[in-house]
């Protein structure tokens, strides 16, 4: 089966907090965690895959530091609020300007 969700406001509230992430590679996670970069993505379903990579981070400050940066980065960078507002009215704009 395919596991599918929005933008998941935990990632989002982590990363806002400087914090590594991890998730899987799924619509909505995606992009939120680049691999490597500020997180890890681990396969669906897989506990053993996800306890490797919580493994790493526990063992490795200078990554965890690495990542929460790059991760408050992103957030602030791609996902601020008034960011979000902007390119929904920008979308509303486009769909009534037709209409009108």
């Amino acid at each position: 089966s395919l596991y599918r969700e929005g933008t998941p406001k935990s990632l989002l509230e982590a990363g806002s907090m400087s914090l590594p992430l991890i998730t899987t590679d799924t619509p909505g996670c995606r992009e939120v965690v680049e691999d490597n970069v500020n997180g890890f993505f681990v396969k669906q379903r897989d506990s053993k895959d996800l306890a490797e990579k919580l493994e790493i981070l526990i063992k490795d400050k200078d990554l965890r530091e690495r990542f929460g940066k790059a991760s408050r980065e992103k957030v602030v960078k791609e996902f601020d609020e008034k960011i979000v507002i902007k390119k929904y009215l920008e979308e509303i704009y486009k769909v009534t300007k037709h209409q009108l």
